[in-house]
């Protein structure tokens, strides 16, 4: 019962956050074909539902894509082609991109406790960021599973994290550094 994410009002556990990231993996392989390496957009605020959908998105064994939703709708569908993004997930209605097939995290994240039976290797992409673009077109970094899981223990050996201790999601979804307080 240790709480997991709080965003305004919402507070989810971990098992309630576990949960709800199962029934969305689910209702994303109900829809979509997907394999490792496979990429999936993810376009929400920083919120309850950017845990559930890149928790969901890793869980189908699929690399997740942070779409900031204040970016214009020309620059989301250039990264999702150029990405190859299978579905786009989001969190309101009105973040589509016109035509490209879309999840609504709220409506597909119905709590179920049944885990996809999905292992990803250490060498499958995690994520794939894109840069600014401020020297021309925003290029995609592709991230593996290893580096995050590098990462994270430098993080927790140098800082000497316990588990009570608590994180604030600063940097947008969309800038890299939001990751090490993910």
């Amino acid at each position: 019962s240790a709480i997991a994410v709080v965003s305004g009002d919402i507070q989810l556990t971990y098992r309630e956050l576990d949960d709800k990231a199962n029934g969305l993996a689910k209702a994303i392989l109900e829809t979509t074909a997907i394999h490792p390496d496979d990429r999936i957009g993810l376009c929400t605020d920083t919120n309850e539902h950017w845990v559930i959908g890149i928790i969901a998105i890793l869980k189908c064994g699929a690399a997740w894509v942070p779409l900031d939703p204040a970016l214009p709708e020309e620059r989301i569908r250039f990264m999702l082609e150029d990405c190859s993004a299978k579905v786009l997930l989001v969190d309101e209605p009105g973040r589509k991109a016109d035509g490209f097939p879309a999840i609504l995290i709220p409506e597909c994240s119905r709590p179920d406790s049944h885990t996809p039976d999905i292992d990803p290797l250490p060498n499958h992409l995690a994520y794939v960021i894109y840069t600014s673009g401020s020297t021309g077109k925003p290029k995609g970094v592709m991230i593996e599973h290893r580096s995050i899981a590098s990462s994270i223990q430098w993080r927790h050996a140098y800082y000497g994290f316990m588990t009570s201790d608590a994180t604030l999601q600063m940097p947008s979804m969309a800038f890299d550094a939001s990751v090490a307080d993910l």
